[in-house]
């Protein structure tokens, strides 16, 4: 999951957040990792052991201030290797 939040225009708060709850709760990131191969937010979900662990992710060094500019940003990325 690539994150979650709630807009400041919701029409219904409770169900919102109540939203947000589930899907940071263990059944929906498990089902995450399980079927979309995604990384938990959350500890104690099993990953796919085909995934490279968080920690063996070798990031570009980008100062991310760079990034306002949307091409200067897509030649950045694509000089590291991070996107072709």
């Amino acid at each position: 999951m690539a994150g979650v939040g709630i807009l400041d225009t919701v029409q219904n708060l409770v169900a919102a957040e109540e939203f947000v709850r589930f899907l940071l709760s263990a059944r929906a990131q498990q089902y995450f990792a399980s079927e979309t191969n995604e990384y938990p937010l959350i500890e104690g979900i099993e990953i796919n052991p085909l995934l490279t662990p968080l920690a063996d992710i070798k990031t570009p060094a980008i100062d991310l201030s760079d990034l306002a500019d949307l091409q200067g940003t897509l030649e950045m990325l694509q000089d590291t290797g991070a996107f072709k």
